[in-house]
């Protein structure tokens, strides 16, 4: 059995998170949202989310960009923010 999963390329999602530099919650939210092609086995506390390694590069690949604008917006509203706190002082 875990050789037929070896073969397919499925990995849980901590693995998956583990191997693309994210957390497992990220990826798992994106599963949620379905931006990530994954699946959930089981219940509760015990269920295990998959995927596979080809479905998690995609997805890395996909949402680096909206990562790095979401970045580069919280910049410009800290600095924003910084420039409004400075006129008020004055």
């Amino acid at each position: 059995m875990i050789e037929a999963i070896d073969e397919l390329g499925v990995v849980t999602i901590s693995e998956a998170a583990a191997q693309l530099g994210v957390t497992p919650g990220a990826l798992a939210k994106a599963a949620r949202l379905g931006l990530l092609d994954a699946r959930k086995i089981g219940a509760g506390r015990r269920a295990v989310w998959i995927t596979t390694h080809e479905d998690a590069a995609r997805y890395r690949v996909e949402h680096s960009e909206d990562r790095r604008r979401s970045r580069g917006l919280a910049a410009g509203r800290a600095a924003r923010l910084a420039r409004e706190a400075e006129a008020y002082a004055e």
